[in-house]
């Protein structure tokens, strides 16, 4: 329990203060964009059991809209994993 209070003793000054308003809402953006890329990471794998059971069933009509969705997939997922990094590094900046 010291452990915790000596923590909040050397975080309060910065976490504490009017001006950390900022840095809060870039702590919980970029919490918000790590659960964003885990959901997108999620539908990833759900995306690789569709396809491989469309290329086993030989079924080239889905394997068409799974490729569209695969780039929309992969699209989001790369512009949330970079504006995540770049508000990491924004509040470590802060």
């Amino acid at each position: 329990m010291a452990t915790i209070r000596q923590f909040i003793y050397l975080v309060k000054p910065f976490w504490g203060s009017h001006g950390s308003l900022f840095c809060w809402f870039l702590l919980l953006l970029s919490l918000g964009l790590t659960l964003y890329s885990v959901w997108f990471n999620i539908q990833m794998n759900q995306w690789n059991g569709s396809f491989y059971n469309a290329l086993q069933q030989l079924d080239g009509q889905h394997i068409y809209v799974l490729l569209r969705r695969f780039v929309v997939l992969v699209t989001g997922l790369i512009l949330v994993i970079v504006l995540g990094a770049y508000f990491q590094q924004k509040l470590l900046m802060h």
